[in-house]
């Protein structure tokens, strides 16, 4: 399990990415929806403290941006590119099959049927940097520094989690 390979990357290593960067995603949108509107904001899909479009959006960055771009300028844009791209796809396909809008970027310059802006699109990029240059050395040395057994156990525990609270949330979510 520990050497089983994903697009040339440890799956190990990928899902304690998705779940940090998880994790960390759902804060910063929780900590900015509940300051803008006063009070605590639940931000996500799945049940607990998670937002998985921040997850996947590292796990693209993480394994089609970085053993590609050679600097700064490259990473930025593509960064832009591809995680406006997983929002306008996750907003769509989750419009279509809730029939319910998630977001809504409709009243800001420069949308896409309210799925996308430029402000957003921005944020994202800077965003990304953040993510990907200043934590990321460091949850490779935490991943690192796991002794292998724990790390294992943490493995399917979080599997078994992410796979369990998916489920529900798709269900559970119809209903609301």
């Amino acid at each position: 399990m520990h050497n089983l390979k994903l697009l040339g990357f440890k799956l190990y290593n990928l899902l304690f990415y998705f779940t940090v960067y998880s994790f960390l995603g759902w804060g910063i949108e929780t900590l900015y929806m509940s300051v803008q509107a006063g009070h605590f904001i639940k931000r996500g899909f799945l049940f607990g403290p998670f937002c998985v479009i921040y997850g996947f959006g590292a796990l693209i960055l993480i394994v089609l941006l970085t053993p590609k771009c050679k600097n700064f300028v490259q990473f930025l844009f593509g960064s832009m590119l591809l995680t406006t791209a997983l929002e306008y796809i996750t907003g769509y396909a989750l419009e279509k099959i809730y029939n319910k809008k998630w977001w809504d970027y409709s009243d800001l310059f420069l949308n896409i049927n309210g799925y996308i802006a430029l402000k957003c699109t921005c944020f994202w990029g800077i965003l990304s940097i953040f993510l990907i240059y200043l934590p990321k050395p460091h949850i490779d040395k935490l991943i690192n520094e796991i002794p292998l057994r724990i790390g294992t156990i943490f493995f399917y525990i979080l599997s078994i989690f992410f796979i369990i609270n998916g489920a529900a949330s798709i269900v559970l979510n119809f209903f609301n």
